[in-house]
């Protein structure tokens, strides 16, 4: 007998979630919240402008906008909290999780 199934990742804000046909199987969750959507939408302005005005590529402030990434620079994080007139938690803000990291 052999068992054929498929791997599916699914992406909800902030959570990624393994599953295959058989169910969900293991979740990610992040402790790090990425607010840079937020703060682009209270100021007023677009990921094209940020990215033109910071001299960033606009690839890269969209995935930061869309939650797609995994990390960001300290120089891309300065020239962020520069223009949007913020502060770093204010981009990145922590979530204790229940569960310590391993």
């Amino acid at each position: 007998m052999l068992l054929i199934y498929s791997l599916y990742i699914e992406y909800y804000p902030n959570i990624w979630i393994l599953s295959t046909n058989l169910g969900k199987f293991y979740t990610i969750d992040y402790m790090i919240i990425n607010e840079v959507s937020t703060m682009i939408g209270k100021r007023k302005t677009t990921v094209a402008e940020v990215a033109r005005c910071i001299n960033v590529k606009y690839e890269t402030i969209q995935n930061l906008y869309l939650d797609k990434t995994q990390g960001i620079k300290f120089k891309i994080l300065n020239k962020l909290c520069w223009y949007l007139k913020c502060k770093p938690n204010d981009l990145l803000r922590y979530v204790p999780d229940e569960n310590p990291p391993a």
